[in-house]
């Protein structure tokens, strides 16, 4: 399984009026990236539609969360409740529920950015 921490996509979370946090924030575009680690890999319109179906039929079996630094293994920030695919097919976006800690640090602005960490297959 070759796991991709996205590094070379960081998004950043931007807040609407008097600092609100959004509910929704893209997670994933189509494009070519270059990890450090990983190397140069591609998402395609496909590949996030592929992650959506696999999202819709919870193929992992577990909830997905949010987490902080990908330390998927402690806390959570957020918990999905759904994937949107945008701007015929080149964005794939997240309905999140952030918890109230992570709800407070980005809105006083201590954590502005995330990189999505996904597998280009699962096992």
């Amino acid at each position: 399984m070759r796991r991709i921490s996205n590094t070379s996509a960081f998004a950043e979370i931007k807040l609407g009026e008097e600092n609100q946090v959004p509910n929704t924030v893209q997670i994933l575009r189509v494009g070519k990236f270059n990890h450090p680690q990983y190397g140069t890999f591609e998402i395609t319109p496909f590949t996030l539609t592929e992650m959506k179906a696999n999202f819709d039929k919870n193929i992992r079996g577990v909830d997905l969360a949010f987490d902080y630094y990908h330390a998927s293994d402690k806390d959570a920030a957020a918990w999905v409740k759904g994937l949107e695919l945008r701007e015929d097919n080149t964005e794939l976006w997240a309905e999140v529920d952030w918890t109230p800690k992570a709800r407070q640090k980005l809105a006083e602005r201590e954590l502005r950015y995330f990189s999505p960490d996904f597998a280009f297959v699962w096992k």
